[in-house]
């Protein structure tokens, strides 16, 4: 999750150690959503243990996380494969 971290945090011009801090400011948020998500569909952590890595964020904000950037990280991911590097199993978006 560090590296993932790093590299969200980069993308958005945050220092990584910034998405442990409380801060609710919108650029933030959205950033340390988007890699609370990349670390639940990259990583076989639990819940918990990404919640705990974000600053003690509670279980449900990360899936919560998870299910509101889904469909735009499975968009950029799907447009970025060209299916022949690596086989991914990039899952499909539930239709809410």
């Amino acid at each position: 999750m560090p590296l993932i971290q790093a590299a969200v945090g980069r993308a958005f011009k945050i220092d990584p150690n910034g998405f442990a801090h409380p801060s609710r400011r919108h650029g933030v948020t959205r950033a340390r959503q988007i890699a609370m998500c990349l670390s639940k569909l990259l990583t076989s952590t639990s819940h918990n243990e990404i919640g705990r890595s974000f600053g003690g964020r509670d279980h449900t904000t990360v899936l919560h996380a998870y299910r509101k950037f889904l469909p735009l990280v499975v968009e950029v991911l799907t447009e970025m494969y060209d299916g022949q590097s690596c086989p991914i199993d990039i899952p499909e978006p539930a239709d809410q």
